[in-house]
């Protein structure tokens, strides 16, 4: 009995996943199959998944089931926001990756112009945001606000002057050192990822300052307080505030274009945790939502920056493991920034040319010899086969022509657990002829 129960712990591992990327030339990469010593006789199977589709099954929610992010905003002020956000940045990669129906495109386009009508009823007549219009207004809820609403002006009728007088409001509480503390921190705390101190405030605030003048806003002294905002952050931003800090602050001070982002863009890198065997970079963080979203930062940075493609896949290796958008998530902004970081991702790796081979080789068989063919027209459907597990063997997979795309080489076994979580007992049976048992009857 033990032993059958030993055969049920199924191991399902991805051992490699990477970007083959072509671009006229040979790519070839050799890979090891595991040696798996603890796995039972005869069940270990491996397969291997080629798919022109680099976002693979990171955004999977969004393109098969686009409904658990595209949402009807209701609620108050903040709860407006969880629901708007999102949905923006959604739309905005399934329409960079070209993978938006009719149907997505109507209802989301409904949403976002539902969400920004909702989200002006709980604006003030000094421009800014709050949850409730009772409550003091939050300088990082209407900086949230106002960094979705450039967003959204892409695709929506967006009056600007709701724009700038809440850039107006923002620009009036700077300090005098350039930075921002937020006196009315808003009351949906999960919101907030990791901006609860000046530093990251200020990050926060500059980077919607920057992405809405990127985004064509003009305005007086909006210029000037962006650059009061980047000094404060030049002189403030230090290693030991941690790499969730660092990427927030990497990232506002490239999208600002800020004269000292060097050194700031080289405490990032410094932080950064590279996996080699499975070609992975990601910042860590105290949480899962914040090293979320501290990667999604570094991501965008890279993309910003023009860090070489092999550095910045690597980033996407990562979150393709790791970020699975449901709508659901214990914080926003690992889910917005996430697919923001995404979106961009998108739009910078879209090729006008696809056309790769690939061949698949082993070191064990000298007669495998599978290939595969990757087009525009089939880019988003995974090919894969079966491969026979040999302890040590290696994986050869060589690409040539035009193009990019996802492999990912897994193994499956069952496998037999460590003797410390065996059962510690065992089960006898006994068989007793019941025909020789004899029945007294104690009532006489």
């Amino acid at each position: 009995m033990n032993q059958r129960n030993r055969k049920q712990r199924s191991i399902h591992r991805p051992d490699y996943q990477d970007i083959l990327v072509a671009d006229n030339r040979t790519h070839r990469v050799a890979l090891k199959m595991p040696n798996l010593k603890d796995a039972v006789p005869g069940t270990p199977h491996c397969e291997l998944n080629i798919i022109g589709d680099k976002m693979g099954e990171s955004l999977e929610a969004a393109i098969s089931d686009p409904g658990h992010l595209v949402r009807i905003p209701r609620g108050c002020g903040e709860q407006t926001m969880i629901f708007l956000a999102p949905t923006l940045y959604t739309y905005s990669y399934l329409k960079a990756a070209g993978k938006i129906t009719d149907k997505t495109e109507d209802k989301a386009l409904d949403a976002m112009r539902r969400g920004y009508a909702r989200i002006l009823t709980y604006r003030q007549t000094n421009g800014a945001y709050a949850a409730w219009l009772h409550r003091p207004p939050s300088q990082w809820l209407t900086a949230f606000v106002v960094k979705n609403l450039c967003e959204a002006r892409k695709w929506i009728k967006v009056d600007d002057h709701t724009i700038t007088t809440a850039l107006a409001f923002l620009i009036s509480k700077q300090r005098q050192d350039g930075s921002f503390v937020d006196d009315s921190p808003v009351v949906h705390t999960e919101m907030l990822g990791g901006v609860q101190a000046a530093v990251p405030m200020t990050a926060f605030v500059l980077m919607a300052f920057s992405e809405c003048i990127n985004d064509g806003v003009q305005m007086a002294q909006l210029n000037a307080a962006k650059a009061r905002a980047a000094s404060y952050l030049d002189r403030s931003l230090k290693p030991e505030l941690g790499p969730y800090t660092l990427a927030l602050g990497a990232y506002a001070s490239s999208v600002s274009n800020s004269s000292s982002k060097s050194r700031i863009l080289q405490y990032l890198k410094d932080v950064v945790r590279y996996v080699e065997e499975n070609n992975t970079r990601y910042i860590t963080a105290p949480t899962r939502s914040l090293t979320m979203e501290a990667t999604a930062y570094a991501l965008m940075t890279s993309l910003n920056e023009g860090e070489h493609r092999t550095y910045t896949e690597s980033f996407v290796n990562w979150m393709n493991e790791n970020f699975h958008p449901s709508g659901s998530s214990s914080s926003t902004q690992d889910t917005v920034v996430g697919l923001q970081a995404l979106a961009k991702y998108a739009t910078y790796s879209k090729e006008d040319a696809m056309d790769l081979h690939c061949e698949v080789t082993l070191s064990s068989d000298k007669n495998f010899n599978r290939t595969f063919r990757v087009k525009r027209d089939n880019s988003h459907i995974a090919q894969h086969i079966q491969i026979q597990h040999h302890p040590d063997a290696q994986v050869f997979i060589t690409a040539r022509g035009e193009g990019s795309a996802k492999a990912v080489f897994t193994t499956s076994y069952n496998k037999v657990p460590d003797e410390d979580r065996l059962c510690k007992f065992d089960v006898r049976v006994n068989f007793t002829d019941l025909s020789a048992v004899q029945f007294l009857d104690c009532r006489n």
